[in-house]
C-alpha cells in the first residue's frame, strides 16, 4: 500500500528477508519512506539495503531484527556523503514477547535503533556508528558502538497507534 503526502512514501509489508548477496535499493533522493513490517528483518550472507543519497528510511518493525555476516558486510548502506545515523531510524515494537535483535558483523553501519523492550546482541565484527536505546545489550568479539550524532527533533521516538483487527459488526439504523 501506498500513500504520497509530501514526500513521504509508506508501505507495509510482512517482513525484509535478503540473502545470497541481495540489494534491495530504497529511495529516489528527496524522500522519506516509511516501512511498517508486520515481522522482523532478516538480512544476512553480503546482502544489503541500499539508500539512495538524500532519502530517508524509517522501519517499524513487529518480529525479531538479524543482520548476519562477516566484518564487511554492509546490511544497510549509505551515500557517504550524507550518511547520518538519522537517515535511518528503526523502531521495534514491543509485543508480548520481545523480540530479539542480533547484529553479527556488518562494517560501518549506521542507524538509530529504538527498541526499549528488547535484547540487542553485537558480535563477529560488528561496527555500528548510531544510538541503540535498548533494554538490555551486549557486545562479544569485537564489537565495536560508536554514539552518533542526532537531533532528537528528528526522531520519532513513540510507535504509530495500533488498531485492534474487526470482530465483528452490525448494521444500526437511526430511527
Amino acid at each position: 500500500q501506498e500513500t504520497s503526502n509530501n514526500r513521504i512514501l509508506s508501505y507495509r509489508v510482512q517482513s525484509i528477508y535478503l540473502n545470497d548477496g541481495s540489494t534491495m535499493t530504497i529511495g529516489s533522493g528527496s524522500e522519506t519512506i516509511i516501512l511498517y513490517l508486520d515481522g522482523g528483518i532478516d538480512i544476512r550472507n553480503h546482502s544489503k539495503i541500499k539508500l539512495t543519497s538524500g532519502s530517508k528510511l524509517i522501519i517499524y518493525a513487529h518480529g525479531p531484527i538479524l543482520f548476519s555476516g562477516d566484518s564487511t558486510d554492509k546490511f544497510i548502506e549509505q551515500d557517504p556523503s550524507t550518511a547520518s545515523p538519522e537517515n535511518v531510524q528503526i523502531y521495534v515494537v514491543p509485543g508480548d514477547t520481545p523480540p530479539v535483535i542480533n547484529i553479527n558483523g556488518g562494517s560501518g553501519l549506521m542507524f538509530f535503533l529504538f527498541a526499549p523492550e528488547s535484547h540487542v546482541s553485537l558480535g563477529l565484527g560488528a561496527t555500528l556508528k548510531g544510538n541503540i536505546w535498548a533494554k538490555s545489550w551486549a557486545g562479544s568479539g569485537t564489537a565495536v558502538l560508536e554514539e552518533g550524532t542526532i537531533n532528537q527533533a528528528n526522531l520519532k521516538l513513540s510507535f504509530p497507534p495500533r488498531i485492534s483487527p474487526i470482530t465483528s459488526w452490525e448494521r444500526v439504523s437511526n430511527p
